[in-house]
């Protein structure tokens, strides 16, 4: 019988991700705090601590059913002294979001197809950008939003028997106001009751369409996944500026300039294995050092800064 690799590692694996877990929380500004879940788990799933490695799933508490504390208890002490340290900081971190992304409700509701929200979240901070998840089940946030961009992901919009749609003219109304929306979708335009009644030039399923002071870029093929959806991301957001933070086309760190009681930092988060965590960091000034860190290193290099060693967070004080 071969070896079961959701069990490689054990007690290791299942520290790592609850800490990955606890700071990819942290690099959204909108979740005000976490808390670890399962204080013993050697009783879910076979009840007797003498067979725990015979399931990954009993890996997950913090101390074991004698209470002696797990790899996951000192994973997670040494990541909250972290965050207790950082307290004024995280209490007032923000980040202006560059775009918003809408969230996919009623498609998920409807069974429809369209780009994974997840896939299109996961470019985005593998390049840094902030964004913001906006729902069509509210769409009076898009009025209030100063942001003037937004990835529609979602092919069914809210609507109602009679075919009217307040998620639709709320859209048309946020880019007639000179809103940018880049609507990827193999099934656009889709009302729970049928498809919506639209403006006659927006019934092409491809090309740029100008309403108003904005524009609507359709994109018939959301199947796109990696850096081939980050391209058409990138067409859309433009030029920006800004620290980055390059790592492999593989690679899981995710990352995000975050700014809090006077201070920016970019927090990256490597969500991946120990391995995958090089990364050279260019725009952060004349002299970035590491506010927080599970043993990362950072040194001067050729085009910026290397941040290398075995680390799953790293929270970069950016020079002024």
């Amino acid at each position: 019988m071969g070896s079961n690799p959701l069990m490689a590692g054990g007690e290791e694996r299942a520290a790592r991700e609850l800490v990955q877990a606890v700071w990819l929380a942290v690099l959204h500004p909108e979740v005000a705090g976490v808390f670890p879940f399962v204080f013993c788990d050697e009783w879910y799933v076979k009840g007797t601590p003498e067979r725990q490695d015979e399931d990954p799933a009993e890996h997950w508490g913090l101390v074991t059913a004698d209470r002696h504390p797990k790899a996951s208890y000192r994973a997670l002490a040494s990541t909250y002294a972290d965050l207790e340290r950082l307290d004024r900081w995280l209490t007032h971190r923000s980040a202006r979001p560059e775009v918003l992304v809408t969230d996919q409700c009623v498609d998920w509701w409807r069974g429809m197809a369209g780009p994974a929200e997840v896939e299109v979240h996961r470019q985005l901070l593998r390049h840094g950008v902030s964004f913001r998840s906006v729902s069509l089940l509210a769409p009076e946030h898009l009025d209030r939003a100063r942001c003037r961009k937004l990835i529609l992901i979602d092919s069914a919009l809210p609507d109602g028997p009679d075919g009217r749609s307040a998620a639709l003219e709320l859209l048309l109304r946020f880019v007639r106001r000179g809103g940018d929306v880049l609507y990827l979708s193999r099934h656009p335009w889709q009302g729970v009751y049928g498809p919506v009644d639209l403006p006659a030039s927006l019934g092409a399923r491809t090309g740029d369409v100008r309403l108003g002071r904005g524009t609507v870029r359709m994109r018939s093929d959301p199947a796109v996944e990696g850096e081939a959806l980050w391209f058409e991301l990138e067409r859309f957001l433009g030029a920006r500026g800004g620290p980055r933070l390059r790592a492999s086309a593989t690679s899981q760190i995710f990352w995000r300039v975050l700014a809090g009681g006077g201070q920016r930092m970019l927090l990256a988060v490597n969500a991946g294995p120990p391995g995958d965590s090089e990364a050279v960091l260019e725009g952060a000034g004349r002299r970035p050092s590491l506010a927080a860190s599970d043993g990362a290193r950072l040194q001067s290099a050729t085009k910026g800064w290397r941040l290398g060693g075995d680390w799953t967070y790293a929270l970069v004080r950016l020079s002024p």
